[in-house]
């Protein structure tokens, strides 16, 4: 009996450890500081049951996040690469992200009808200016766009359309 419990725990084997690895991003600065803070990849660093099936799809999602949070700030063609040097300990993830070209908003157009327009409650939100959002930020956490924006009210609640500078 006693040799058969021997037997059973070196056949289980070693428990597996765990991956250690750091992140390295080349990014914009500004870029970078948001993809530190808000890549799954860094959050997830420390997890002690990480291990290598588990580091690849989070530099799968890594490289999605990266790509979403350059077009929350405008740069909806940002190339972003990642590889997993595992020669060294701990491994490091080195992640690329070229942003390209910034798109820019020159002019807002923002058409309100139904019961929100003749609602008098909804009216300071209605006036709001568009803004941005990283990772992890609420809506309400947006800063303005600074861009003259057009408000005009739907014809078939106030009549003819007129535009309204803000």
């Amino acid at each position: 009996m006693r040799y058969a419990l021997t037997a059973l725990v070196f056949a289980a084997g070693p428990a597996a450890a765990k991956l250690d690895y750091r992140v390295e991003i080349d990014a914009p600065r500004e870029l970078k500081d948001v993809l530190q803070k808000g890549l799954n990849i860094v959050r997830w660093r420390t997890d002690p049951e990480m291990d290598e099936e588990r580091l690849r799809r989070l530099v799968d999602e890594a490289i999605r996040e990266s790509r979403e949070a350059a077009a929350t700030d405008g740069y909806f063609s940002a190339h972003v690469q990642a590889q997993i040097d595992s020669s060294g300990e701990p491994w490091v993830v080195r992640l690329r992200v070229e942003p390209g070209e910034r798109t820019r908003v020159s002019d807002v157009d923002i058409r309100f009808s139904g019961p929100a327009s003749t609602d008098g409650e909804a009216r300071p939100y209605m006036q709001r200016v568009p803004g941005r959002m990283g990772i992890g930020q609420a809506p309400g956490g947006a800063r303005p766009l600074g861009l003259p924006l057009r408000r005009r009210v739907d014809r078939r609640e106030r009549g003819a359309h007129r535009p309204a500078d803000a």
